[in-house]
């Protein structure tokens, strides 16, 4: 988990945080949907292939709409 110097600023999750925490898929799964828009980062870091974090909140509400629509759990 990623914690921002600013103390105020919720933790983030990292890219294979959120990998296990949607059924242990791949990292390249989670970037996937990040390319295609269904799932929104909060912060890229920089470089060529900075890494993406994700609010808790909306990896949750992500997880949620999986359920939904591709039924089980996720």
């Amino acid at each position: 988990m990623y914690v921002h110097p600013m103390s105020n600023i919720p933790p983030l999750l990292t890219t294979s945080e959120v990998a296990k925490s949607c059924g242990d898929v791949a990292v390249k799964t989670v970037t996937r949907w990040v390319e295609s828009g269904q799932l929104a980062y909060a912060q890229k870091l920089g470089g060529l292939r900075g890494a993406y974090l994700f609010d808790p909140a909306e990896v949750a509400r992500f997880k949620k709409s999986r359920e939904r629509t591709w039924g089980g759990t996720a």
